[in-house]
């Protein structure tokens, strides 16, 4: 995508939520190539990002909230402090990315892949991570109550700290081994 065509898009979802979407457009980032973009401190909320490509980019301290990021490609991108609450993540590969302080309070991330994903001090209570995939990952001190971990890989990660009662659990030997 153009630097242009995201500018006027940024602008229109701005005025969209300025305007509580009376005025301008929602964002619909769908199946774009916004590979290493820079949306620092943008408020996206509710945005569309289906299939879209994200490798790299530094989203720090955006407003993400109830964003459509499904069968996206997050590899590698800044999600630090993010405000991730009530988006789906579901079957996205979100691995090596940076989610340190990221709020995901209520998101759903199906299948997700957070191979190698630095969680540490994330808020992702009450979210759900059914068959996700967290491979390596770096999960210290995170809150895990009232989650669906069932069927989530926890292989080689770093949980010291972690909470999880009051999580949906269902756990086998392949989870941790």
């Amino acid at each position: 995508m153009k630097n242009s065509e995201l500018q006027k898009m940024l602008e229109a979802h701005k005025l969209w939520i300025d305007s509580n979407k009376k005025q301008g457009e929602q964002a619909n980032f769908c199946g774009a190539d916004l590979r290493e973009v820079d949306l620092r401190e943008v408020d996206l909320c509710e945005a569309s990002f289906r299939g879209c490509d994200l490798r790299g980019s530094d989203l720090r301290g955006s407003d993400l909230s109830g964003c459509d990021l499904r069968e996206s490609d997050l590899r590698g991108a800044n999600f630090r402090g993010c405000d991730l609450r009530g988006c789906d993540l579901s079957e996205s590969d979100i691995c090596e990315s940076n989610f340190y302080k990221a709020d995901l309070r209520g998101a759903d991330c199906y299948k997700a892949k957070f191979c190698g994903v630095d969680l540490r001090g994330s808020d992702i209570r009450r979210a759900s991570f059914l068959k996700a995939d967290f491979r390596g990952a770096d999960l210290r001190g995170v809150d895990f109550r009232e989650t669906n971990l069932r069927e989530t890989n926890f292989y080689e990660a770093s949980l010291r700290g972690t909470i999880i009662r009051e999580a949906d659990l269902d756990f086998s030997d392949r989870n941790f081994a």
